[in-house]
């Protein structure tokens, strides 16, 4: 039975180092440790936050990897800049996490600084129909800018 359940719908959609990296102790061997994986739903958004984290060109073998959002630094927030990121977080996903489909995208100002939008990303996994949610932080008044994972 458990062999059955390890081949389903979940367990088809991937499996990748844990991000941020981190290891865990290999239990009965002292001084030994081994790299935390992420699995199924969490490692699709865990592959969505990387991505949304990285710069185009950041990446040698995939240099067309990543979404620039960091050029949306220093930037007034306005209904046409937020028609660009969307846009911009639209490609990415399509490009590059054909795991899931968009849903919707959402901005929301923060009230604790003026410079700042709260980015909500819906998407559905198709294999097995659920909706899940990414977040992140795009802060216009600093140079490090970006995406900022919530």
């Amino acid at each position: 039975m458990e062999d059955r359940m390890a081949n389903g719908p979940q367990n088809q959609l991937g499996c990748g180092w844990k991000f941020p990296v981190q290891f865990e102790c290999v239990s009965g061997k002292p001084k030994a440790a081994q790299v935390m994986m992420s699995r199924d739903a969490d490692n699709i958004k865990e592959s969505l936050q990387v991505l949304f984290s990285t710069q185009p060109y950041e990446r040698v073998m995939r240099a067309g990897y990543g979404c620039d959002l960091q050029a949306f630094v220093f930037e007034n927030i306005s209904d046409g800049l937020r028609t660009e990121i969307r846009q911009m977080i639209s490609d990415a996903v399509q490009t590059y996490e054909p795991r899931g489909t968009l849903v919707s995208i959402d901005f929301r100002p923060d009230s604790n600084s003026p410079w700042t939008l709260n980015i909500d990303i819906a998407y559905r996994i198709p294999l097995n129909n659920t909706v899940q949610h990414v977040g992140g932080r795009l802060n216009f008044g600093s140079p490090q800018g970006g995406w900022l994972a919530q």
